[in-house]
């Protein structure tokens, strides 16, 4: 999506509740609890509201 501000507007969504941020995925519990703990470390959305362009899904 680099570099393209219009792939950027179609996979991301303003519309979401709650956040958690993991510095350490593999140590976290909440990461463990939310099945995330392989995932990379950074800011995580726990519910986003819309839809993906079709074909994505």
């Amino acid at each position: 999506m680099q570099g393209s501000q219009e792939r950027v507007a179609d996979f991301t969504s303003s519309n979401f509740d709650g956040l958690i941020c993991m510095l350490q995925p593999e140590q976290s519990w909440v990461a463990k609890w939310q099945r995330i703990e392989k995932r990379i470390p950074g800011l995580y959305a726990v519910k986003v509201v819309g839809r993906l362009p079709e074909g994505f899904e």
